[in-house]
């Protein structure tokens, strides 16, 4: 069987492949390599959401969680 996901530009592909690759029935991860970004465009994204994000602390558009709460969430 075989399952196709669609990912955002954004996605860290490279930690879903882990954690694919580590569920229980999954034979093999592969990845279409005309549609991974190179380094330098990885960069250049990792760059461009590191400033969207320290944007979005400044104005105050953060949602602040508790450790108890993520520990829930993340069990």
């Amino acid at each position: 069987m075989e399952l196709r996901v669609q990912l955002e530009q954004t996605a860290d592909v490279e930690f879903i492949k882990k954690l694919l690759s580590q569920l229980k029935g999954v034979g093999e991860v592969q990845l279409c390599e005309d549609e991974l970004l190179t380094e330098a465009e990885n960069d250049a994204l990792v760059d461009q959401l590191l400033e969207q994000s320290l944007h979005e602390v400044a104005e105050g558009k953060v949602t602040l969680y508790s450790p108890e709460m993520l520990k829930n969430l993340f069990k």
